[in-house]
């Protein structure tokens, strides 16, 4: 916990936090040790393997905060960097809104050259200090669900 984290651990929680890091730690060894003695995943925790489907994750992730985290009518233009197209090979991929949830994304990182994606999800505004229900959590399971398709064209 000396650093490179990047959320605070508020006060009095270090060695609950440190025994949590800690544990994925051990967990992800016995799995790389559980990996490795079988040929046919074992090429999957070689270092460029694990390096790419970890900037993958990002990717996919970042690409989820896009769509969930703003209306859709607020969406622009994005470009993601460092996308692994291959081990060795990176790409910039770029999308762009082209109205009725249907976004052109270059280059195309899905097979074919149209993909549909659903989600389901609830709207909400922001909410401050001042303008925070009580119960937060309630407030959200309380609105009502709505699903989204967004088209991913080449």
């Amino acid at each position: 916990l000396d650093g490179g984290k990047s959320v605070p651990v508020p006060p009095g929680e270090e060695d609950t936090v440190k025994g949590l890091l800690d544990g994925e730690i051990e967990r992800q060894a016995r799995l790389k040790q559980s990996l490795s003695m079988n040929p046919e995943t074992s090429r999957w925790i070689e270092e460029d393997n694990l390096f790419r489907n970890y900037k993958l994750l990002q990717f996919f992730d970042t690409l989820a905060l896009y769509f969930n985290m703003r209306h859709y009518s607020e969406h622009t233009e994005e470009t993601f960097v460092h996308v692994p197209k291959t081990v060795d090979l990176d790409v910039d991929i770029t999308i762009k809104p082209g109205g009725d949830r249907h976004y052109s994304i270059t280059p195309f990182p899905f097979q074919g050259d149209k993909l549909e994606v659903s989600c389901n999800g609830r709207y909400f505004e922001a909410v401050t200090l001042g303008t925070a229900p009580e119960d937060l959590s309630a407030m959200l399971y309380d609105l009502p669900t709505e699903s989204q398709t967004f088209v991913f064209l080449n």
